[in-house]
């Protein structure tokens, strides 16, 4: 269904697509422009909720429950080295103990929350000390009381230091369960203005509008959808996949501002007319190295601007 509400959005583009028809698609009244919010897909590292107890002066052993992507495989996987050695640095620590990886598929029957769903009633014994869980399934396994909080158990100054999204990602009723050690972003990147090496990207579309430069980002996506890019660039805006009722529906405010965002970036110079042919990463790279880039240009490779206009 998202995908379906990506392929709406793609067309409603596409008919009013940074031409001359696009003007019918807008009023005459501007509106804020959106911005990109990270998001990708992430993972979240959580604490167990019922941890084994300790015999004093008795060493123990951690246990992690890690998903597919820390697999050994013959000493090739750079995710598995370096984690190995993180805990082999933590082993011999003053304060350290030997840990023992456990991998479990990722999702589904004998997943990872799968495991510790049906084990912590009848085996808690068999639990982890440290599970990795994508986000979906941290709030969903914090909200079973499957985990516990962890804020209390870390160093104010490492919490403290995490981005806002990662931070909200690992919280649930305020209460911190999980940290984010993987996450999928992409950036803004820009050629710096001719003989002004201190130019700042613009971190608002405001700021890209006052000071106008070519702004290249992917429109089509997969499945004859819409791309990541454009739909940041809706959920800045306000948009939501949802109506009141929770059921799949697109946000015409939000939408209506995406286009004139667009609309307004185009006859300012700063979209290409040609802008829905790019259809992915290379024919941005092309359009990248091509006449009109060498200096005032920004290419999406994701998130860039803040929602404040």
């Amino acid at each position: 269904m998202f995908q379906f509400l990506r392929t709406i959005l793609y067309t409603l583009l596409i008919l009013c697509s940074l031409a001359a028809g696009l003007a019918a698609c807008t009023s005459a009244t501007a509106t804020p422009a959106p911005t990109p919010a990270p998001t990708p897909s992430l993972t979240v590292s959580t604490a167990q909720p019922l941890p084994p107890t300790a015999v004093p002066d008795t060493p123990i052993t951690l246990t992690l429950w890690l998903p597919t992507r820390f697999a050994q495989q013959d000493d090739s996987n750079p995710a598995y080295q370096v984690l190995q050695r993180q805990l082999d640095d933590f082993a011999s620590s003053a304060d350290g103990t030997q840990s023992q990886i456990v991998i479990k598929q990722d999702r589904g029957p004998g997943g990872l929350l799968d495991l510790l769903r049906t084990a912590s009633p009848v085996a808690p014994g068999v639990l982890p000390d440290v599970i990795a869980l994508e986000a979906v399934d941290l709030e969903t396994a914090a909200r079973a009381g499957l985990l516990k909080p962890i804020g209390s158990q870390l160093p104010a100054d490492l919490t403290d230091d995490l981005f806002p999204f990662a931070r909200n990602l690992g919280t649930l009723n305020g209460e911190l369960y999980g940290l984010v050690y993987s996450a999928d972003i992409e950036h803004l990147a820009g050629n710096q203005l001719a003989g002004n090496s201190a130019t700042p990207l613009p971190p608002t579309w405001s700021a890209l509008l006052d000071e106008p430069r070519r702004y290249l980002f992917v429109v089509g996506g997969p499945g004859g959808g819409v791309s990541d890019a454009v739909v940041v660039h809706y959920l800045s805006a306000g948009g939501t996949f949802t109506d009141s009722n929770g059921q799949p529906a697109l946000d015409e405010q939000a939408v209506q501002t995406l286009l004139e965002t667009y609309l307004e970036a185009q006859t300012k110079g700063i979209l290409p007319g040609n802008l829905t042919q790019f259809n992915n990463a290379s024919d941005i790279w092309t359009a990248w190295r091509g006449n009109g880039c060498s200096s005032r240009c920004l290419m999406f490779l994701l998130s860039g601007f803040r929602a404040n206009r």
